[in-house]
């Protein structure tokens, strides 16, 4: 146990340690004070996402694709936001038709631009979502819930996977996970996330505040295996390196981006 504990205080852990202390105050803040603030948080995120994803799933670095894949996201985000959401909705549609036309046009038989639809799908969609939560009465509040639960499940799964390792749940497609640090990570979420309910949010039911957790914790943790797997289609360890001990942005969003699906339905739904 004490190599184990060694382990986690690797330097690895350190940089992921700083990394998230840094990073996770920024993100709280900004979704608390909303407004610029947080639709800022979106569009600069954006641009970093659009940019890996690129990267991640082209053959190719600098060249006009690029650049029109990262300012069609950003451009699109920016005029969805100062719109009504069905209206945001179509708006994203609308500009993934560009990529629909080129990758049916195009003999390509490596089949690329599918991965630009794809990516443009997954990164504006989720961001899409989080501004309109953002807007509804009590939206702030709820995100910040949101993030907690989804955070707790990245941190103690981190944790528990490392000092208690065991079988791998997906060895193939994340190696990384574990049966203990999953279902340790799931628990710890769900307490993390009752806890701030009880504290902050008052008109949502136990039964229904513990099924909710539960559900985003678990998205989160099949997002992460997502990104995985489309890591593990092109052969890279990371979809970045500007998150020191995480990777890119992509490794981080990954968490966020199912799990922001989710909590949009439940909002809607029950």
């Amino acid at each position: 146990m004490d190599l184990e504990y060694k382990k986690i205080l690797s330097s690895n852990f350190l940089h992921r340690l700083i990394t998230t202390l840094f990073l996770l105050p920024v993100i709280l803040y900004c979704t608390y004070k909303g407004g610029y603030w947080s639709k800022s948080l979106v569009l600069i995120s954006s641009i970093f996402l659009a940019n890996e994803w690129f990267l991640l799933t082209q053959n190719k670095t600098m060249n006009l694709d690029r650049y029109i894949f990262i300012v069609l996201i950003f451009f699109s985000l920016l005029l969805s936001i100062f719109l009504y959401f069905p209206f945001s909705i179509l708006v994203i549609l609308f500009f993934s038709l560009f990529y629909t036309f080129n990758f049916l046009i195009k003999k390509n038989t490596d089949n690329y631009d599918k991965w630009l639809l794809y990516g443009f799908l997954y990164i504006c969609i989720p961001l899409l979502i989080f501004i309109h939560i953002q807007n509804l009465y009590d939206g702030k509040i709820l995100l910040i819930w949101f993030l907690v639960v989804v955070f707790s499940t990245d941190i103690f799964s981190y944790i528990f996977g490392k000092l208690l390792k065991g079988p791998k749940i997906f060895p193939i497609t994340s190696p990384s996970k574990t049966y203990s640090g999953t279902f340790l990570g799931i628990f710890f979420a769900t307490i993390s996330g009752v806890i701030f309910s009880l504290m902050f949010i008052n008109n949502m039911k136990l039964s229904y505040n513990i099924i909710f957790c539960i559900l985003i914790s678990s998205s989160a943790l099949f997002g992460d295996f997502f990104i995985s797997k489309i890591k593990r289609i092109f052969k890279v360890k990371n979809s970045g390196n500007l998150l020191p001990g995480h990777g890119g942005f992509l490794d981080r969003y990954d968490s966020i981006a199912f799990s922001l699906i989710i909590l949009f339905f439940l909002i809607y739904f029950f």
